[in-house]
């Protein structure tokens, strides 16, 4: 007897490879896009410095591709991705430019002018950004950090104590404890060995991760613990009956 199989466009689709994603396309993906009214310019542009440096495109965003036939089609290629990720409204403003640095250039002139404010306003957002949910703290650490190169970027300087103090005051209570003990011991250390500033010791992010990510795995295995501790309870309590 022979078996007849069928599949559904939805089986195929899944059994097919999938597609690769361009490196341009891939670099770009996660950039959300530009607000009409600016006011997420300063990260949008410092996203796009990043993704377009890490393909080796960030020559495009300054200066004309020139006429090398590889240079104009690359840049091509990066305006056509970068219009994918600004509103439509300032898109129609930038329709007519066709190198990239045409259009980067205006928008840096319209919405340079409001740095001040978004300075302001990343400074806040540092220090009033709260997030209670300790399997949360990285991706909160991933924002202040974007919120730290946007700060830098309008040129206002946010030393790392600044930064450590901002962090420590808008995570989670038992993790922020054990941050300002390491915080706090450092200091002591600086202190007691005289240390100059190139020399003294300092809390940093990376240190705040480990932190946080073995604060994670005792909580998972506290849960873990009493998890089996109850069980075996019940199991005994009703063995009892």
């Amino acid at each position: 007897m022979t078996l007849k199989v069928f599949f559904t466009n939805n089986d195929l689709q899944s059994l097919a490879p999938s597609p690769v994603l361009p490196p341009l396309i891939k670099a770009l993906q996660h950039i959300k896009k530009l607000k009409p009214d600016g006011s997420n310019w300063v990260i949008w542009f410092s996203c796009i410095e990043h993704a377009a440096a890490s393909i080796g495109y960030q020559k495009f965003l300054t200066t004309a591709p020139g006429t090398n036939a590889d240079n104009i089609a690359k840049d091509a290629d990066l305006i056509n991705a970068i219009t994918t990720i600004i509103s439509d409204s300032i898109y129609l403003c930038y329709i007519k430019k066709t190198i990239t640095h045409a259009p980067i250039t205006a928008l840096k002139k319209d919405f340079n002018i409001s740095n001040a404010i978004v300075e302001a306003k990343s400074i806040a957002d540092l220090f009033t950004t709260k997030c209670n949910n300790e399997s949360k703290v990285s991706h909160h650490l991933d924002h202040l950090t974007n919120l730290q190169e946007a700060i830098t970027h309008t040129a206002k300087d946010i030393s790392n104590h600044q930064f450590m103090n901002a962090i420590i005051s808008t995570i989670p209570k038992q993790l922020s404890e054990l941050a300002s003990n390491l915080k706090c011991s450092y200091e002591l250390h600086n202190q007691l060995n005289n240390l100059s500033d190139s020399t003294k010791k300092e809390c940093t992010v990376s240190e705040l991760t480990y932190i946080q990510s073995k604060s994670a795995g005792k909580t998972k295995s506290m849960e873990s613990a009493n998890y089996t501790s109850n069980h075996w309870n019940n199991n005994n309590h009703s063995s009892s009956n």
